[in-house]
């Protein structure tokens, strides 16, 4: 009986219903499409299936586009290609991500063949700046060869009013350091980093050069604590008194308080091993000492800056 009773209850379910629904080709095209662009990108495409003339609509691709590719060189150009479709640039957009996520250089190169890009520092720097679900192994590994384009990146970054080591933890959850820095790119990103952070805080009163090695006293901090090799932390006072030797005008109140930052928010970067080989090429900021590497006592990484300081 009970059975019986549920079976009606779903069959007058299903008649209401169907007299509820509707074909979307029935109402107005302004509507249709005002409803079919609350849809995602995989949602329209199932709809064209069924609505193609309505869910291949440009509008609605065009605003797909923007929302989830909010920079390429073609947004510039577009109503120049004779039927320039965005139904097709998203593929491909998609396919780019894809093959950058696999290999950046691949995948850059597929954007400036398809016009997606142009091949200049700021257009590529752009598209990397604010193009979600890159990978960023894979954006370091390009931005490792193109120096131009690093220098573009590091210009679009905000960090008026940062504190320093938050500043450089968000840099590095971006661009984490390599295993092995062959091409030398941490020191040259933090050259650069420095000099842009000067910028954006001038009130601040420190030059480029004090604010490169004030980066690398944190870097080699943050290696002291994640190390498991390294028994004996590095303590405040011993952080404050090195890195007031590598630079005397630093005002020690400040140093504690990066201590306590790098103590109580964890990692700003997973540091490689510093070597002769790597480290013997590390550019030096005007202004500072060459560092004597032969000096560097090992297991404390935190010696190349005092020895920075010293030499």
């Amino acid at each position: 009986m009970k059975t019986q009773v549920g079976i009606k209850v779903w069959n007058n379910f299903l008649e209401d219903s169907h007299e509820k629904y509707f074909d979307l080709v029935d109402l107005p095209t302004e509507l249709g499409l005002a409803i079919l662009s609350h849809l995602n990108p995989t949602d329209l495409y199932l709809a064209s299936g069924v609505w193609w003339n309505l869910a291949s609509n440009e509008v609605l691709w065009r605003g797909l586009c923007r929302a989830y590719w909010p920079f390429c060189s073609v947004y510039d150009t577009w109503q120049e290609t004779p039927n320039f479709s965005f139904r097709i640039l998203f593929l491909r957009l998609d396919e780019a991500r894809l093959t950058f996520n696999s290999d950046s250089f691949e995948g850059v190169r597929y954007l400036l063949e398809n016009g997606i890009l142009v091949d200049d520092a700021y257009h590529l720097a752009m598209y990397l700046h604010v193009t979600p679900g890159l990978d960023p192994v894979q954006k370091r590994r390009f931005l490792e060869s193109r120096q131009d384009v690093l220098d573009q990146v590091l210009r679009l970054k905000d960090f008026r009013k940062a504190f320093l080591p938050d500043a450089l933890r968000r840099l590095f959850t971006e661009l984490p350091s390599p295993e092995n820095d062959t091409h030398n790119f941490i020191p040259r990103l933090v050259e650069r980093f420095s000099e842009h952070f000067v910028r954006c805080n001038p009130h601040i009163g420190l030059r480029p050069d004090v604010v490169y090695v004030l980066c690398f006293s944190l870097l080699m901090l943050s290696k002291d604590f994640a190390s498991p090799q390294i028994k004996n932390k590095m303590s405040k006072r011993e952080f404050i008194r090195n890195t007031k030797q590598a630079v005397p005008s630093a005002d020690a109140e400040l140093l504690g308080h990066f201590y306590d930052n790098v103590y109580v928010e964890g990692n700003i970067a997973t540091w490689v091993t510093v070597t002769n080989s790597t480290a013997a090429d590390i550019a030096t900021p005007p202004g500072l000492p060459a560092r004597r590497l032969a000096e560097v006592r090992p297991p404390r990484p935190y010696r190349v800056i005092v020895t920075a300081a010293t030499s």
